[in-house]
Parts: structure tokens; C-alpha cells; sequence
């Protein structure tokens, strides 16, 4: 979906247990300084994930934390005004360890490279 400033969209989702989850989104801007905000249900205040300058290429958002209830959640996300285009090709959300996990989140492909014996 692409979308650029004053879009929003809900989606719905579904929590296995009440707690706290991280999201990311796949994401491709050609633009600098771009972001969306995201609320999980009615929880008032959004959080911002920005999106990296990837010059087209997918790439994943900044990790967002938010707290979920057992079951049914609805995502409300929006790209502020002034926002140039953002294309989102899905949403990523894992259970996050609380308090957080003393090592960062990483996406898949930063992982260190290992030697392979043969």
C-alpha cells in the first residue's frame, strides 16, 4: 500500500495473550525524514515509527513498542500531514520481553555474518 500525508487505516489483530509487542513494518521510500504514527486500539497518544531513506529498496521501520490485550486488537495507523509517500508492504509483531531485553533488536538481515567450514 502506498500512501503519503493525511492517510489512515485501521487493521485488525489478534493477541495471543494481554502484554506488551513490538512492531515493524516493510517499508520502501525514496524520501528523507519520513514516518508513520501508530495507536493499538484506543489508546490515545500515537507512537512514531520512522521509516529509513531506502531509496526504494524494502527495508524495516524503527521497532515501535505496544501494549496488546488477549485477542482481538485493532491498529490504527496514519501518515502524518506533510509526509511525501511512504509504501507499506506489511507489519511484523513480536511479544517483547518486558523489561526490555538487555540486547537490541536486530532485523534479519544485520545478523553477523559467520565463516562456514566446509
Amino acid at each position: 500500500m502506498h500512501a503519503a500525508g493525511g492517510f489512515g487505516a485501521r487493521h485488525e489483530v489478534t493477541a495471543p495473550r494481554a502484554g506488551r509487542f513490538v512492531l515493524t513494518a516493510r517499508v520502501a521510500t525514496l524520501h528523507q525524514g519520513q514516518a508513520f504514527l501508530l495507536a493499538a486500539n484506543d489508546s490515545g497518544q500515537p507512537v512514531e515509527a520512522k521509516v529509513p531513506l531506502t531509496t526504494g529498496l524494502w527495508q524495516q521501520s524503527s521497532p515501535v513498542k505496544v501494549s496488546l490485550v488477549a485477542g482481538r486488537n485493532v491498529l490504527h495507523y496514519e501518515v502524518p500531514s506533510g509526509t511525501r509517500g511512504i509504501t507499506i508492504n506489511g507489519f511484523t509483531l513480536e511479544p517483547a520481553e518486558w523489561p526490555a531485553s538487555p540486547h537490541p533488536l536486530v532485523s534479519p538481515n544485520r545478523f553477523p555474518r559467520r565463516r562456514v567450514r566446509r
